[in-house]
């Protein structure tokens, strides 16, 4: 009995895997500039400690796993310039570090797969905003990537989701939040 839901198991697994790699969707790796954008809210203080957070971030989107007949799953990371500042008791030092954005994402190809040079994705996304002195914060949006491959492989992309997006700013003692997230950049089809 064992061997045969072991089979079984594996006979499913490989009828899902050729049909994705038959769907004509191809997997992609994104690299590109992120912005997020939003206001200082009351709320989520960080006692001894003010990150420094530029709005700016380095973002990676690797596709993971294709699942019949149009949806993906993503995974994302980005980095972005935080500073620790330490109060002492007459002087505070100023540490830089990074703050990280990680996550994972859901993706619904929008075009059929006949369009060869065009990807339009609905996608949500699910993960966390940490850097130091703060516990990891969830974080959550739902948005659109729109993607042109002039060429076979590589290709421009844009994205825009708005969501709970977290982020810091020197001087402040608060973690602020943006409704809004931007990302630019460009796209390696395999």
């Amino acid at each position: 009995m064992k061997k045969l839901l072991v089979f079984s198991f594996f006979l499913t697994a490989l009828n899902v895997a050729t049909f994705a790699q038959n769907n004509g969707f191809n997997r992609n790796i994104r690299i590109g500039y992120s912005h997020v954008g939003g206001a200082i809210e009351g709320g989520y203080i960080i006692y001894d400690h003010i990150p420094i957070y530029s709005g700016s971030m380095l973002s990676v989107d690797a596709d993971l796993l294709k699942l019949p007949p149009r949806l993906t799953l993503s995974g994302h990371i980005e980095f972005g310039g935080a500073a620790t500042r330490e109060l002492d008791t007459a002087f505070f030092t100023i540490t830089p570090t990074i703050g990280v954005h990680y996550g994972i994402d859901a993706s619904y190809h929008v075009l059929d797969a006949s369009i060869d040079s065009w990807d339009v994705r609905i996608n949500g996304s699910l993960g966390s905003y940490w850097c130091p002195g703060i516990t990891p914060q969830a974080e959550c949006g739902l948005g659109i990537i729109a993607a042109y491959y002039p060429l076979k492989h590589f290709g421009i992309y844009g994205e825009l989701a708005w969501g709970h997006y977290l982020y810091n700013q020197l001087g402040n003692y608060y973690v602020g939040f943006g409704n809004s997230k931007m990302k630019v950049g460009i796209a390696y089809r395999f």
